[in-house]
């Protein structure tokens, strides 16, 4: 299921392997249910785990279909500056890229002299691993697209890392309960 998030948007399948996974295990809570006791007086642990992966997978699901479409936004669309900054406070971090601005480039940085919500380049066309970088930084002038594009490969890495956690978790709790309790 967090296999979603490490396929290419450009591949166009994101969405239907999402969908594909969420409805296998629909069916298969389905099929245990089915073959459970109809008077059984407690729920199975099994049944409790796949309500949980399909819970996951529902979240995946609304999750890639939001990252979609942030990366499918138009190019010229200016990402707001709030989410530039949750990107490279939390996100960044959190999906282990290590390029992110430290704290003598936002001391540097001045927000004055530029749009409210547009990001902007100068005139030198080099372009920058920093998401959110402005210019006039020493070194030159550095064009300083962030674009939704950029956003939605890190929510896409973050949302990788945590929904993998998750299921990693869950599954081990699982197994450590069947282990324990036989």
């Amino acid at each position: 299921m967090s296999a979603v998030f490490v396929l290419p948007f450009e591949c166009g399948e994101k969405m239907s392997y999402s969908l594909t996974v969420l409805l296998t295990f629909i069916v298969l809570l389905t099929l245990v249910a089915d073959s459970l006791p109809p008077i059984s007086t407690e729920i199975s642990v099994l049944q409790i785990y796949l309500t949980g992966v399909m819970c996951m997978g529902t979240v995946a699901t609304l999750l890639t279909a939001w990252t979609v479409t942030m990366y499918s936004r138009p190019e010229d669309d200016p990402v707001p500056r709030w989410v530039i900054s949750t990107c490279d406070k939390i996100f960044r971090p959190f999906a282990c890229k290590t390029n992110y601005i430290n704290n003598a480039d936002r001391r540097d940085r001045k927000y004055n002299d530029l749009s409210e919500d547009a990001v902007h380049f100068t005139e030198t066309g080099v372009t920058s691993g920093h998401l959110g970088e402005r210019p006039g930084r020493e070194g030159g002038g550095v064009m300083t697209t962030t674009t939704w594009k950029d956003v939605a490969h890190l929510v896409d890495a973050v949302c990788l890392r945590v929904i993998s956690l998750t299921i990693l978790v869950g599954t081990c709790s699982l197994i450590l309960f069947y282990s324990i309790s036989y």
